[in-house]
């Protein structure tokens, strides 16, 4: 996967095509981010068209539940605004070093699934961009690790 694959009219395409969401994940977050354990949004309309990335840097991974809740939640205030109205749906990309989805990947997609479906937006996909390249987070692990519970 990789950004190299985007057809010239990405922009008006869907990212709840999972290998199209990849590639666009591999475009918008940079090497820099991937560096410094960046949390990207990228914020979608009822098509699945990408309307604004927003990217958070410096993110501790290994952090408790509600913690990893806080960016989710500042969607909601954010939905209010008139130009964000539109959002319905979100691309979850985690972005660090390790060319691998670790345990702690998995929990942030479980969280992500969780506060989007409170606050009403689909979750269209989540995947770790690396130094290397981009992975989808599988969501079967966050499921049975919530049923475990």
């Amino acid at each position: 996967m990789s950004f190299e694959d985007l057809p010239p009219n990405w922009p008006s395409m869907s990212l709840r095509n999972p290998d199209l969401a990849a590639d666009v994940v591999d475009l918008v977050v940079s090497h820099r981010d991937r560096l410094s354990n960046s949390l990207s949004l990228l914020l979608c309309d009822h098509l699945g068209c990408m309307i604004q990335p927003v990217t958070i840097n410096g993110m501790k991974w290994g952090c408790t539940d509600p913690e990893r809740q806080r960016p989710f939640d500042m969607l909601g205030p954010l939905m209010d605004e008139e130009q964000f109205a539109e959002i319905s749906g979100v691309v979850v990309a985690i972005a660090h070093r390790q060319p691998r989805v670790r345990m702690s990947d998995h929990e942030w997609a479980r969280t992500a699934r969780s506060r989007l479906d409170r606050l009403g937006l689909d979750l269209f996909g989540c995947f770790v961009a690396h130094s290397r390249g981009v992975l989808m987070i599988p969501d079967g692990l966050e499921t049975r690790r919530a049923d475990a519970s």
